[in-house]
């Protein structure tokens, strides 16, 4: 069993800095979980506490049933892939594979086919006598990879280990290691800013703020059901656009008014706590690809200024403007509308969120 509990874990440095205060964290036996925020939120801390690298101010740690905040890496069972590889450039890939099972004493039979089991599965064998300098990026991190594996770790520890490589290379690594996960069936946690990985990758996202967990959640439930605005803007791509209006009673409907605008908010697309808002500022927030440039039924229009365009292949980003805020609309590069002209789109009312302009937190 490799499930971890983090249970009131604090990190506090001599200095009297306090990075992570009061985080609880249960991560399942098997999981692919991902951790993802700004820099500097407390997720590459979090990672290094359960590695046994950085240690811990508070709180109680446990790998399986082990309370682990007094033991050293080595005890913990654990395996780390850094973002740097960290190969030693004069040893073979074989040999930076079989390096941490020389330094247990295991005997070379067995390291023999630990190597080249992992190999195999990473497509290195072709590789197995070659120098780190002579690799790609995304062959080195393989190779950081099977170097963790043949030590049949009950916890892969994976410290943003793409964001050395082009955009091709990721994609690709992102679908390796989500395969290496199912055949391994061990306990991953990936680390990343980067929110695509996140999605991509993930059976469920912590997604951390200035030391603090705001929600963990699955990539579609944080996609469609955020509990804060600070999370439905780091996850999705383009971020959704807010909008700070008031909400006024309009006969049997509310009303949301924005920037010279006023869209209808029927009951059937209203939290049920909305009611309580009437007359006081709230947030609304939309997805760029829950904008339309064509009504259809259940939508309401926003007049926007065109700005800029942006190619996405099949798809276009405009970045518009209504009164002083900022819009941007994903739809197809089908698309005409001319830069500086005043355009109507609709908003897909079913899509709407709405938040406390208060606490940012999601109305309920």
């Amino acid at each position: 069993m490799a499930k971890i509990s983090l249970q009131h874990i604090n990190k506090t440095y001599d200095d009297g800095v306090c990075v992570i205060d009061d985080l609880n964290l249960e991560i399942k036996d098997k999981e692919f979980i991902v951790l993802v925020g700004p820099s500097g939120c407390g997720k590459s801390t979090t990672l290094r506490m359960i590695a046994g690298l950085e240690s811990i101010s508070g709180g109680e740690m446990y790998i399986g049933d082990r309370l682990v905040n007094d033991l050293n890496p080595k005890e913990r069972n654990i395996a780390m892939v850094f973002q740097s590889y960290a190969l030693y450039p004069h040893m073979t890939v074989y040999e930076n594979m079989a390096f941490s099972l020389k330094l247990q004493k295991v005997d070379s039979g067995t390291i023999d086919r630990k190597v080249r089991n992992a190999a195999r599965m990473l497509d290195l064998e072709h590789l197995l006598e070659r120098k780190p300098r002579a690799l790609s990026g995304g062959q080195r991190q393989r190779v950081a990879l099977g170097r963790a594996m043949v030590r049949d770790p009950d916890v892969f520890l994976l410290d943003e280990p793409l964001s050395n490589l082009d955009a091709k290379l990721r994609t690709q690594m992102r679908t390796e290691i989500s395969s290496l996960h199912k055949q391994l069936g061990t306990t991953f946690i990936y680390v990343t800013h980067d929110q695509t990985e996140a999605m991509t990758m993930a059976d469920r996202i912590v997604v951390m703020k200035s030391g603090e967990i705001l929600q963990v959640d699955t990539p579609t439930n944080l996609y469609n059901h955020p509990n804060c605005i600070f999370v439905a803007g780091f996850i999705g791509s383009p971020q959704m656009n807010f909008f700070k209006g008031k909400l006024e009673r309009n006969g049997d409907h509310l009303d949301f008014e924005f920037d010279g605008n006023v869209i209808a908010v029927n009951k059937e697309n209203q939290p049920g706590s909305l009611e309580s808002y009437t007359g006081k500022e709230i947030y609304l927030g939309i997805r760029p690809e829950h904008i339309h440039i064509k009504a259809h039924d259940n939508m309401q229009k926003v007049r926007a200024t065109m700005e800029f365009r942006e190619l996405l292949g099949a798809d276009i980003c405009l970045y518009t403007k209504t009164g002083t805020d900022r819009m941007v609309i994903r739809c197809p590069s089908t698309y005409e509308g001319e830069l500086s002209q005043n355009c109507d789109f609709y908003f897909d009312m079913s899509k709407v969120h709405f938040f406390d302009a208060v606490t940012e937190r999601t109305i309920i």
